[in-house]
């Protein structure tokens, strides 16, 4: 007891702890011993609700924090606890019930930075609304193409998206039933010719379309095969040049030269021709022969040209109205010769042949009523389109091998169906929605959309194509206008193209041009 009377029945002797509860991990009760040989910590059994421990006061004691509370949580005053007083990752989702936290009870700030927090979606978007691009991505596909047309530019790529305004056709890689019209830059199932019926062509002897060599796609026609005369024939109707300009042209690759062979000849009523000849020194001679406006006078005129076998060579003889007789090897004049101002037959040429003398395979052969040329020039790297001083023209487009049907395609043609594709993209990563915006023009009629005129797209290359429900978009320019739509899904790639097809075409009735494709992807 102490001494002083003042303590007397003030100092604790027993010490007593009631466990209300056991809904908690941690909070353990333990006592300390000492003694001379060690310092031990024992921890009773002391765990169920409503149990007591009764102790000497003087007994050290301690209670561990609570790292965990299992359940029947009160509510907390704001602030009461903060995150030093909670252990890393005591409290998970499962242990906090739905809405049994209000924002009165979590702290003002705390930093989370260090955590994954996960939200569900419908969290997300019922506060966030989506953006959608598609109306910016179309109009900067439209801003490319005006651009493209300013600067007369090329099929060329963005970063994900493929802008052809067609100043050329090396953006397209197959056409069926379709034409492309340099002079306009568009596409379409028209081809704007002369005004006349075509001529026939037929075929004497070993005479064909051959896959063997192709200047343009995949064939060319083939005269004199190995060895075994042949050849076409045919009656133009409408080569009365009379003083006139003309142009006669094509592509040719010898396969032998025959000595003193003729490769082709237009002859006249009264004997005359214009033919062009072979020797046996590799030279090929243009004649002129019982036309006397050559400035001699003389019955024949010589060019000689060197011929190569086995390579591909464009020739084209020119008179250019009264003045001048030209022939040109791959766009360089072999020679000149002024002309005296004489007038070639006005009636009928009676007679064409091609290849009566001549191994060798030829394409794009075609009579024309005006000078194409005047002087040197770059040779054609693309098929030649017929127009309205086309009077002739004889082309092996992508035939079988072996097919002796030929066709003289100068006035044009109108195929009421047809479809080109593009060439083949390549994208920075896997596609699985695109878009597609095209310029189209009503040249006759109006087109409706997506049955007349129909967009699809693909990015596996046109293994899979999808078909792109096109919306009109109003006016690009005079003329000229917007079909466009997005989000279209497609077998998943990263090899887009799109490919356009025309409907219910008819000339003078329903002409439907496209001036104009951007892809998107």
């Amino acid at each position: 007891m102490p001494d002083s009377k003042f303590m007397h029945g003030k100092v604790r002797k027993l010490s007593m702890t009631i466990l209300l509860n056991g809904n908690y991990q941690g909070g353990e009760f333990q006592f300390a011993h000492y003694n001379k040989l060690e310092n031990k910590v024992e921890t009773p059994d002391f765990k169920n609700a409503g149990s007591i421990i009764v102790f000497p006061s003087f007994m050290e004691h301690q209670v561990t924090p609570v790292t965990k509370v299992t359940s029947g949580m009160r509510t907390l005053a704001t602030d009461e606890i903060t995150a030093t007083e909670i252990a890393a990752d005591a409290v998970g989702s499962s242990e906090i019930a739905a809405g049994a936290v209000a924002a009165s009870e979590i702290a003002s700030t705390f930093d989370i930075s260090s955590k994954t927090v996960t939200l569900p979606a419908a969290a997300v978007t019922a506060h966030v609304t989506a953006f959608d691009d598609t109306p910016v991505r179309n109009d900067i596909a439209t801003l490319a193409l005006h651009s493209a047309i300013a600067d007369n530019k090329a099929a060329y790529n963005l970063s994900n998206a493929f802008i052809d305004q067609f100043e050329d056709k090396t953006g397209v890689d197959v056409e069926t039933d379709v034409t492309y019209d340099a002079t306009g830059e568009h596409f379409s199932t028209i081809a704007p010719g002369r005004t006349g019926s075509a001529t026939t062509i037929s075929v004497t002897g070993n005479t064909q379309h051959s896959t063997n060599k192709a200047k343009f796609g995949t064939s060319s026609f083939q005269t004199y095969i190995s060895g075994s005369a042949g050849q076409l024939s045919a009656s133009p109707t409408n080569t009365a040049f009379g003083s006139g300009s003309w142009t006669i042209e094509y592509w040719v690759n010898f396969n032998a030269i025959n000595n003193w062979q003729e490769a082709w000849d237009l002859h006249g009523p009264s004997g005359e021709y214009l033919d062009v000849y072979q020797n046996a020194s590799t030279q090929t001679y243009p004649r002129v022969a019982g036309l006397v406006f050559i400035s001699n006078t003389t019955s024949e005129n010589y060019h000689p040209a060197t011929t190569t076998t086995g390579q591909w060579d464009h020739r084209a003889f020119v008179r250019n109205g009264s003045t001048d007789f030209k022939s040109y090897l791959n766009g360089t004049a072999q020679g000149t010769t002024t002309a005296g101002g004489d007038s070639m037959p006005t009636n009928v040429w009676n007679a064409l042949t091609i290849g009566s003398g001549t191994q060798a395979n030829w394409d794009d052969f075609r009579i024309s009523d005006t000078a194409r040329y005047t002087g040197n020039f770059s040779v054609p790297t693309a098929r030649f389109e017929t127009d309205a001083n086309t009077m002739f023209l004889l082309q092996s487009i992508n035939q079988t091998n072996g097919n002796t049907t030929f066709i003289d395609s100068s006035p044009g043609a109108t195929s009421a169906t047809g479809n080109y594709t593009s060439t083949t993209q390549t994208a920075s990563a896997s596609v699985s929605t695109m878009g597609i915006v095209v310029l189209y023009k009503n040249n006759a009629g109006t087109a409706t959309l997506n049955t007349d005129l129909v967009a699809q797209v693909s990015a596996n290359g046109g293994t899979n194509y999808s078909s792109a429900t096109l919306v009109a978009g109003g006016t690009f320019s005079t003329g000229i206008n917007i079909a466009a739509v997005s989000g279209v899904s497609v077998t998943a790639g990263t090899t887009p193209k799109y490919k356009i097809s025309f409907a219910n075409q008819s000339s003078a009735s329903k002409e439907t041009q496209v001036h104009g494709v951007a892809l998107l992807y």
